[in-house]
């Protein structure tokens, strides 16, 4: 007869792996909680700066990766004849985008859904994983961990390659996110910038703070540069 699938709880044996297992779950809650309240504090304060220094004249949203981890500001404004475009990303080293045009150079304003590229589905992939690897390590509050009969090893491990595969199809499906695509004309050539809006979280194209902020955007450009935007 085999070891039971749900085992009783044991709280007298405690091996390495045991130990193991609940001090790893418990530095990386530790070090994503951190993560976490270091990131929105950070960013709340940037883009309280950039809304109190643009708040008539452009937008301000954070930029959330997967729709709720805060990881950067975006922000866009029209003032005397000029567009500044400002992209700041990164929880530890930040990384700043910042790009000064003439109004005349904007040609286009339109909302777009950022797709999913080959880093976030890498992003999606390990942070899934590790998801997955830190839900099957909680039981080992109540079971020994040690693939003994104390340890319901399978249940464990159906936890973690169950919610890996369906955290990462989440992660996918939450990675597209809200963005403003600006198009710019320097002669001949046509660039585009995106920058994130309705905070980044944006789940729809007739998100109507979005939209809003779009049309904000396309009055004050027209009013700046004496021509339609289309």
């Amino acid at each position: 007869m085999g070891d039971p699938v749900f085992p009783p709880g044991n709280f007298t044996i405690w091996p390495l792996t045991r130990t193991g297992a609940i001090t790893f779950d418990t530095l990386v809650l530790i070090i994503a909680l951190i993560l976490w309240f270091a990131s929105r504090i950070i960013y709340r304060r940037e883009r309280l700066l950039a809304t109190c220094q643009h708040l008539t004249d452009g937008v301000v949203s954070q930029y959330k990766l997967w729709g709720f981890w805060v990881c950067g500001v975006d922000s866009i404004r029209i003032a005397d004849g000029q567009v500044t475009l400002n992209r700041l990303r990164g929880n530890c080293c930040c990384s700043l985008q910042d790009l000064t045009f003439p109004v005349s150079s904007l040609v286009d304003l339109q909302l777009k859904r950022k797709g999913v590229f080959p880093l976030g589905i890498i992003w999606a992939f390990l942070i899934s994983c590790l998801c997955g690897m830190w839900l099957h390590f909680i039981p080992c509050i109540w079971w020994s961990c040690d693939w003994g009969y104390y340890d319901g090893q399978g249940v464990r491990g159906g936890i973690w390659f169950i919610t890996w595969p369906v955290l990462f199809f989440v992660y996918l499906l939450l990675y597209a996110v809200l963005e403003l695509e600006v198009s710019v004309q320097d002669g001949s050539r046509r660039t585009k910038y995106r920058l994130a809006v309705a905070d980044g979280s944006g789940r729809r194209v007739s998100n109507l703070a979005a939209c809003h902020q779009l049309e904000t955007l396309r009055q004050l450009a027209e009013m700046r540069s004496d021509k339609p935007i289309s």
